[in-house]
């Protein structure tokens, strides 16, 4: 009860804090076009699927996770240039990236 009673004096969001506005449309759309390439891979459209994270990737390049997904995706389906070619553009972005550095490695080992 006095949880109650002091609940107006602290404020709605002392308990319960909003959620932040999107800032950048491009995380919007990043989400969104993950959440369409994982239906659309779901149904086994490999192409639809590729074509919409390359198109995610052009738009939010530095993206290292969405770069280690598509290039996963790629060696998967056996296109190793295509997935060596991705990974190379994204260590000349962030060449301090060991996750595409051992991502790589695993093409090249493959």
């Amino acid at each position: 009860m006095l949880l109650l009673a002091l609940f107006p004096w602290f404020g709605w969001d002392a308990w319960w804090p909003r959620p932040a506005p999107i800032q950048d449309d491009r995380i919007f759309s990043q989400c969104f076009h993950g959440l369409l390439a994982g239906r659309i891979q779901g149904r086994g459209d490999w192409e639809s699927t590729l074509r919409t994270l390359r198109d995610a990737l052009e738009m939010s390049p530095d993206n290292v996770p969405l770069r280690d997904h598509l290039v996963s995706l790629c060696m998967e389906r056996g296109l190793l240039d295509e997935a060596e070619r991705i990974l190379r553009q994204g260590l000349d972005l962030a060449p301090e990236s060991d996750q595409l550095t051992l991502a790589l490695a695993h093409c090249f080992y493959q």
